[in-house]
């Protein structure tokens, strides 16, 4: 685990998605963001696409030790295969098919192995002060957030979402999953920079 130098660390913990899937992801938000409707969207990263398990907001450094402990010793000794295939797929929002507010990859595969290992971290944290989310864990991959914009400028994202739904250039391949990473997120004015802080393999 990296040495804390800061009094607070954003963070959460996640799956991680192989490189050369996150180039395919990057390849795909070029295109959008280059698209009518997507100039306006805040598109994330590419080179930080993963799923969030649990996020865990702002958290005093000193206690980094303390979670680190924890999810070591529950993700080690977790009772599963030591890894699963999950696939990204499928373009999707979230919000009113008119005004969606996240764009978002899906993910297929082994949802079921991925949802336990989801409640596992969040069983693990609930003792430590992180109470479980009051909606359902949904997988996916965010890829970008939208502003609060005018009705044309929400239709034509609408319309973007429309045009690249079903395309073959929003169906990846699958993945292998083997570890959940704990990560810190530093939000930056060209969007957020997440660096590994902890690894826990199955």
């Amino acid at each position: 685990m990296q040495s804390e130098t800061k009094a607070r660390i954003r963070c959460f913990v996640a799956i991680d998605t192989p490189q050369s899937l996150k180039e395919q992801v990057s390849e795909l938000i070029n295109n959008m963001r280059s698209s009518e409707g997507g100039r306006k969207v805040k598109w994330v990263r590419p080179d930080g696409v993963h799923s969030t398990l649990k996020f865990l907001g702002d958290i005093p450094a000193e206690r980094l030790p303390e979670l680190n402990t924890a999810l070591s010793e529950a993700l080690h000794g977790w009772n599963e295969p030591n890894t699963f295939e999950l696939s990204l797929g499928g373009l999707g929002s979230f919000g009113k098919p008119d005004a969606p507010r996240v764009i978002w990859l899906g993910i297929g595969g082994n949802r079921l192995l991925l949802s336990r290992l989801q409640q596992v971290v969040e069983k693990t944290l609930n003792p430590l002060g992180f109470p479980p989310e009051d909606r359902n864990y949904s997988p996916h991959l965010t890829l970008g957030r939208v502003p609060e914009l005018n009705r044309e400028e929400l239709a034509a994202i609408s319309r973007l979402l429309a045009r690249y739904k079903d395309l073959p250039e929003v169906r990846f391949g699958s993945f292998s999953v083997s570890e959940a990473v704990l990560m810190e997120s530093d939000r930056q004015p060209t969007g957020a920079v997440y660096t590994p802080i902890a690894h826990y393999s199955f």
